[in-house]
């Protein structure tokens, strides 16, 4: 998981795990009840919102191996387990 939230507009870093910074959620209205955003807004965040939850669920995963050659090809993005 990404180690700080960004806006998914503009790209600043958020906080709070906020979807968008201050400034995007003034300029573009996306202040109250989702269902008042306009349609790519809503998309957006939820578009985000399941990504978040997909890293989340893959931190949890740990691969564990006593052997050196193997824990390399990991590293390379070689071995498919």
């Amino acid at each position: 998981m990404s180690t700080a939230s960004r806006c998914e507009i503009c790209e600043r870093p958020v906080t709070n795990d906020h979807f968008f910074c201050a400034e995007c959620r003034r300029i573009y209205g996306l202040t109250g009840r989702m269902g008042t955003w306009p349609a790519w807004a809503q998309q957006l965040y939820r578009d985000a919102q399941r990504e978040r939850r997909s890293e989340r669920r893959w931190q949890h995963f740990v691969v564990r191996s006593r052997d050196e050659d193997e824990l390399e090809e990991i590293d390379e993005g070689r071995l498919i387990l």
